[in-house]
């Protein structure tokens, strides 16, 4: 569902780019064509490194979205593209990695890479195990954390017997 959301909004967002200067200007006016359409690549461009230094991907990039679905125990849904001669890792010699996305319902939020490789077996095991650090890192944020100074949150805040003594006389009368 979360899928079709997303495919469903970016469809609606490039009906709406491409059709703006209809419903604004009329179709007679070049000049406004001409802002139109420099603005428009302006806000791809803009896009294109957001998503790159935030590793999502918006709806305004609809056309691209991963397109093997993957299965995890414990992580649900993911999709996978491998991306060639990525230079920014280097992960092997050819530079292909298998990119692991997650679908949320405005965006797809990378969640893994690893390298790949021509025998599916290693490939998979990979993925599982880039899963399951997913996994692991998502149950480490939700689990309780210990108070950092644990003496002082063991305290019971007096500072001698008489000061406990009398609060508690205090609070029988």
């Amino acid at each position: 569902m979360k899928r079709k959301i997303f495919m469903a909004i970016g469809w609606l967002t490039t009906i709406a780019h491409l059709s703006a200067p209809f419903f604004i200007w009329g179709a007679s006016k070049p000049w406004a064509w001409a802002i139109y359409f420099l603005s428009l690549a302006g806000y791809y461009i803009a896009m294109i490194f957001f998503c790159m230094a935030a590793k999502i991907c918006t709806p305004a990039f609809w056309f691209w979205a991963p397109d093997k679905r993957i299965f995890h125990a414990e992580a649900g849904e993911a999709w996978a593209q491998v991306e060639e001669g990525d230079t920014r890792t280097q992960m092997n010699s050819w530079g292909a990695t298998v990119c692991i996305y997650k679908q949320r319902w405005l965006l797809l939020k990378q969640i893994g890479r690893v390298e790949y490789t021509d025998e599916q077996e290693r490939l998979v095991s990979r993925i599982k195990g880039s899963l399951d650090e997913y996994m692991a890192e998502k149950e480490k944020k939700k689990a309780p954390k210990a108070p950092k100074y644990k003496v002082l949150a063991e305290w019971d805040g007096y500072t001698d017997a008489q000061s406990k003594r009398e609060d508690r006389i205090g609070k029988i009368i």
